[in-house]
């Protein structure tokens, strides 16, 4: 299973996300994250993001990374659009604070909880079982 490793000291599995239908759909309609999974989205070239919550149903943290596999910024505990617009027609949108290649997605609150903080360094792990 492909693992991401923050610092050495954190590791997530995770589902790779790089093509467009992927991305599109990424952690909708989950309703159940472990606090060691994740999503690993991956982008054809650095380019600021934006991600939105729309029909997501749990809490998220969207964790940028650009393409040294350093975090460049967290958005964190994000809430699913459902908690601020029912109809979703007004969901917030987050960015990254500078071009990015990547973005892994854990559960709301766990960055903060972990010490995961912008500069941490991530490593790839049995990535070549995943391709």
């Amino acid at each position: 299973m492909p693992t991401i490793s923050i610092n050495d000291t954190h590791e997530f599995e995770v589902t790779i996300a790089d093509s467009n239908e992927e991305r599109m759909s990424g952690l909708q309609h989950v309703s159940d994250l472990k606090n060691n999974e994740g999503m690993w989205f991956v982008f054809d070239a650095p380019q600021v993001l934006s991600f939105w919550m729309k029909d997501t149903l749990i809490s998220l943290d969207i964790i940028f990374v650009n393409e040294n596999l350093e975090i460049i910024n967290i958005a964190e505990n994000v809430p699913p659009c459902r908690e601020a617009s029912p109809e979703q027609l007004f969901c917030e949108s987050y960015f990254s604070d500078e071009p990015a290649s990547y973005v892994l997605e854990i559960n709301g609150g766990l960055s903060e909880e972990l010490g995961i903080l912008k500069g941490d360094v991530i490593k790839l792990l049995n990535f070549e079982d995943a391709v």
